[in-house]
């Protein structure tokens, strides 16, 4: 064969070659090459698949680790039903099969609802879901997708692809393709081409030296100013993350009462544009304004009368810390080993001759014996006095009785609720039957009783997971001084932390990536397990009382002042009956050598 019918051959087969081997893998179900090309790029470990024994086995064919989760029985797919959570491995691609629910009734959206809200940990994960065309057709199909969308975020998925088949024509390939990323809603058609990283991911761009300003409220845990001047929190730690990454030069401002950075997106430092975004913490406002929406884990929460349940051990041992005990035995051990001396010393005098002497001998040779026996006492008195006030003040705490824990306990008990308000909020998390008793509650004060506010009263409030500890907007107990307030372990409403921008720019949609990138990796998780786990040593520490009323060191500093201030005296008094004693003595010597 000639050298041109090789190249005829060469430049005829070699495409032809390409062409059946891309044909071949276009003929693939574009489930299996969405997976496959995941893996490849190392963007998932596991796939879970959700569904039916009835499935087609073709859709899901491929060589990759899977594992297949029953779906739920006709009874569980009831909106109103409660299923037992799913743990599943992070990184993860989640597959649930809902092309065979009836779309009538939205009974296909409840359906992909439940068996989402099964899975323990959707945050880091990412999910396919199937569903059929009439989902899209359907007279309500938009508000539909919607629902969908919203109901997303509630549960805190932020990776999520909804693929319509047409059941008349072959399943392999899928006729509409919705990405939901985080708020972010695009319909398209199907890729040719399969790029997992480009359909679930987001790329950050580098910014290198841009410069940003950013206003941050002073709201533990996000963010706070420490006792030292120095910014802490979670909201702070993510942005200087990413302006280390990015390389940023970030300010951050901090928006004090009566400046231009307070009121959102409303402040005339965001009407100037002279900062770019001011992170806020309230409800969700509609002003037209670019915003980015973190879903966030506050809770619009019940605030009820803390119920302090103390028995007679903890309230006598609980007033002073560990180092105040030791001091405490330390002087008791001291005066007793000073009476066993005594004691001793007086039974090998039987005359009382060597006592005498001593006495005599401490009372005019050594006057400031004296002045130390009076601080001694003094030490003593107070010592005692602060022990017997702390457990009066504990002792008065035991007249609490157990409250409720669980909204239908609260719900069985007869505690008002403080009506707010602020009615912009919606309970969306509760059955309609408790949102009904709940709003029954619901009591309007007066300006005048709520500055005299009822004890037993409780209060709806936004807070935080780590929010629980003693301080807030409660009323104070006047008998023991503390806030005995405690929030109800159940939410009643999702609230979502935003940052408001001055205007969409490149950084905006960096900010975003980055944000949901550190979402996705679980770095928010983390810092927010943290902070939780830091506001729980505080609150143990201080169960029992707030604002000193566990003693230490610190806390006795009158006490310490007034020790000094007493040897102080002490030492000058003894300096001065020495010099006139020994005045006096000299005197009498001469006296007598005269004499």
């Amino acid at each position: 064969m000639t050298v041109s019918a090789w190249k005829t051959l060469l430049l005829v087969g070699v495409p032809l070659t390409l062409a059946a081997i891309q044909q071949s893998s276009n003929s693939k179900p574009f489930l299996q090459r969405l997976i496959e090309d995941g893996f490849k790029t190392s963007d998932i470990n596991v796939v879970y698949f959700i569904t039916g024994n009835d499935a087609d086995k073709e859709l899901f064919w491929g060589n990759y680790p899977r594992v297949l989760i029953p779906a739920l029985a006709e009874q569980s797919k009831a909106m109103k039903s409660k299923n037992p959570s799913i743990q599943i491995a992070a990184q993860s691609l989640v597959v649930v099969d809902a092309r065979k629910e009836p779309v009538e009734e939205r009974r296909c959206l409840i359906y992909l609802l439940k068996e989402l809200q099964r899975i323990d940990n959707p945050g880091s994960n990412k999910f396919v879901l199937l569903v059929s065309q009439g989902f899209y057709e359907s007279s309500k199909g938009r508000n539909t997708l919607q629902y969908l969308h919203d109901g997303l975020i509630n549960i805190g998925i932020g990776y999520s692809m909804v693929l319509s088949y047409d059941q008349r024509n072959s399943p392999k390939q899928p006729v509409l393709m919705t990405r939901i990323t985080f708020g972010h809603k695009i319909t398209t058609g199907a890729m040719r081409v399969i790029n997992f990283r480009y359909l679930f991911r987001l790329d950050i761009r580098s910014l290198d030296g841009f410069r940003i300003t950013g206003v941050l409220h002073n709201f533990l845990p996000f963010s706070y100013i420490q006792a030292n001047g120095l910014w802490a929190g979670i909201d702070f730690h993510l942005w200087s993350e990413m302006a280390g990454q990015l390389r940023l030069r970030l300010k951050l401002i901090h928006a004090k009462p009566g400046t231009i950075y307070v009121g959102g997106a409303y402040s005339p430092a965001m009407r100037n544009m002279s900062v770019d975004f001011i992170a806020t913490r309230d409800v969700f406002v509609l002003d037209g304004g670019q915003k980015l929406i973190l879903s966030s884990r506050d809770y619009f929460s019940l605030i009820v009368p803390k119920p302090i349940t103390l028995n007679l051990i903890d309230a006598l041992l609980q007033p002073f810390r560990r180092e105040v005990w030791l001091l405490v035995g330390l002087l008791m051990g001291i005066r007793s080993l000073i009476a066993h001396l005594h004691i001793v010393a007086s039974l090998i005098d039987n005359g009382g001759i060597m006592h005498n002497r001593l006495r005599d001998l401490l009372a005019y040779d050594f006057p400031w014996f004296g002045w130390i026996k009076l601080a001694w006492n003094v030490l003593t008195f107070l010592l005692i006095e602060a022990y017997l006030a702390q457990v009066t003040s504990f002792l008065l705490t035991l007249r609490y009785i157990e409250g409720p824990k669980t909204l239908d306990e609260f719900l069985a008990s007869n505690i008002l609720i403080v009506k707010p308000s602020d009615q912009s909020h919606s309970l969306v998390q509760i059955e309609s039957a408790q949102k009904t008793q709940l709003l029954a509650r619901f009591v309007k004060r007066t300006r005048e009783e709520l500055a005299r506010p009822d004890l037993a009263d409780a209060y709806v409030e936004l807070r935080s997971r780590v929010m629980f500890l003693t301080y807030g907007s409660e009323p104070i107990d006047p008998v023991t001084g503390k806030r005995n307030y405690y929030i109800l372990n159940e939410p009643l409403a999702d609230v979502r932390f935003q940052y408001s921008f001055a205007k969409q720019t490149a950084f905006m949609m960096v900010a975003e990536r980055c944000f949901l990138w550190y979402e996705e990796n679980g770095m928010r998780k983390r810092l927010d397990d943290y902070y939780e786990r830091w506001a729980k040593i505080q609150h143990v520490r201080k169960q029992h009382g707030i604002n000193g009323t566990v003693l230490g060191f610190t806390d006795l500093n009158s006490l310490w002042i007034c020790t000094m201030v007493g040897w102080c005296v002490s030492a000058l008094v003894f300096f001065i009956e020495r010099v006139l004693h020994s005045r006096m003595r000299n005197r009498r010597m001469k006296r007598k050598f005269l004499h």
